[in-house]
């Protein structure tokens, strides 16, 4: 980190080393507070209003008022990279849970600091060879927000270490994410990724949108032809409310045994179009209870 670099600290842009946070602050005392981090390519800001969309819900769901609204956080973003000079740099967003009279019960306004980094890209050999990682038995509470509690990760620095690892893989008896990262896998041809247990990622959210794209290509080139998908059960079924405008048939894998239980309320209700299933079948647990 730059230490002349300007930061947004609480209504003021400060250089990086003239921050100053007091140890009343909660996110020292209870580990309270939450944050973001998003890049700026070429003096653009990529999916800005996903990003605020999720700092805001964390803050939301965290209990956290800020006294920035989105307009006002978008002008100091704008200010500080202008003010930098880092056309391709990154914003980490850090919101506390503000100072303490009693080191434990929130008694003061949040203190809000944004920080302005540099950006680099990985390196060839890494794109080309990729990179490694270790896994840990674990999910993350309260998955939805982006907090600052990452001591799973951090006690695991020795084997990330031993192992040259670049990252934690979480998983229980599924695989769920990395501690900084959605994951994806492609396995013949079809592209996986988990469902629960995340933090929604904007990298996989757009992704996902892809399907939209897809649709309005079809209705395009062929307004009569009816648009269907095959999805894996209701995974996702809320991105595929809010991205896939114009889909005609929602077909699913559902594999839940002898009962469909909620799933055809919950696609009437998100959806409001017409259903079926693209396989069905039992559950690994059901199917042991069958034959022993």
């Amino acid at each position: 980190m730059n230490q002349t670099n300007y930061c947004y600290f609480n209504g003021d842009l400060v250089h990086f080393q003239d921050i100053q946070l007091h140890v009343t602050d909660l996110l020292f005392q209870r580990g309270y507070g939450v944050f973001d981090f998003f890049r700026c390519r070429n003096g653009n800001f990529l999916w800005l209003e996903d990003y605020m969309d999720r700092l805001y819900t964390s803050l939301d769901l965290s209990g956290i008022d800020m006294d920035l609204d989105r307009e006002q956080f978008k002008s100091v973003i704008n200010n500080l990279q202008q003010k930098n000079g880092l056309p391709n740099g990154a914003f980490k967003v850090i919101v506390s849970g503000g100072y303490s009279d009693n080191l434990e019960s929130v008694t003061a306004k949040p203190n809000i600091i944004i920080l302005n980094v540099a950006w680099n890209k990985p390196s060839e050999k890494t794109i080309e060879q990729g990179v490694h990682l270790i896994r840990d038995r674990y999910v993350r509470p309260n998955p939805e927000v982006k907090t600052l509690y990452y001591y799973n990760r951090l006690k695991l620095q020795n084997k990330l270490r031993e192992y040259d690892a670049v990252d934690v893989m979480y998983h229980t008896d599924m695989i769920s994410e990395a501690s900084r990262s959605n994951l994806f896998f492609i396995k013949n041809g079809h592209v996986y990724t988990p469902a629960s247990n995340i933090l929604k990622g904007i990298t996989r959210k757009q992704v996902l949108s892809l399907f939209g794209e897809i649709i309005r290509d079809i209705k395009q080139r062929d307004p009569g032809r009816p648009v269907a998908m095959a999805n894996g059960d209701l995974q996702y079924i809320d991105i595929i409310a809010e991205e896939c405008e114009g889909l005609d048939v929602f077909g699913s894998n559902v594999y839940r045994g002898a009962s469909a239980r909620d799933f055809y309320q919950v696609v009437k209700d998100k959806l409001g179009v017409p259903t079926f299933f693209t396989e069905f079948g039992a559950d690994a647990f059901n199917d042991a209870c069958i034959h022993g």
